[in-house]
């Protein structure tokens, strides 16, 4: 039996070996320029410069600025995220990706750990505290 699993291990380490030392393509070969043989120098002589009424320009219309700005999101993860649902989030890169997103009402402040505005500019409790009032930003 350890005969056979010692056969068995070589020839996984064997087919890794090849595997990992394959034929890779080729990279395509760079385009080499030459550069082109400078031209003789010209006399330092200056050339008289030719006159020119100042007419001015027709202004050009100003380009219209788009309805919608894009975004790109980009964030390197070390998984593929398995969902990006808040309530199915459980791992770190779910977690990071989640946090880049989405904003909640309010935050913790990272100093004195008290809660501070997110997306609400402010809150007002009722005196049982059962209901909270959030006013949100207008950007929101």
């Amino acid at each position: 039996m350890k005969k056979f699993l010692a056969i068995m291990l070589c020839v996984l380490l064997v087919s890794a070996l090849f595997i990992s030392c394959g034929k890779k393509e080729a990279p395509a070969p760079a385009a080499t320029t030459t550069p082109a043989p400078a031209a003789p120098a010209a006399p330092a002589t200056p050339a008289p410069a030719p006159a020119v009424a100042a007419t001015p320009a027709p202004a050009a219309p100003a380009p219209a600025a788009p309805a919608t700005k894009e975004v790109v999101f980009r964030i390197s993860n070390g998984a593929e995220p398995e969902s990006l649902d808040p309530a199915l989030i459980q791992g770190v890169p779910e977690h990071r990706i989640f946090e880049a997103l989405f904003e909640g009402l309010v935050a913790n402040d990272p100093e004195t750990a008290l809660a501070v505005p997110g997306v609400a500019e402010s809150w007002e409790g009722n005196e049982d505290g059962t209901q909270y009032t959030f006013k949100l930003r207008k950007d929101a």
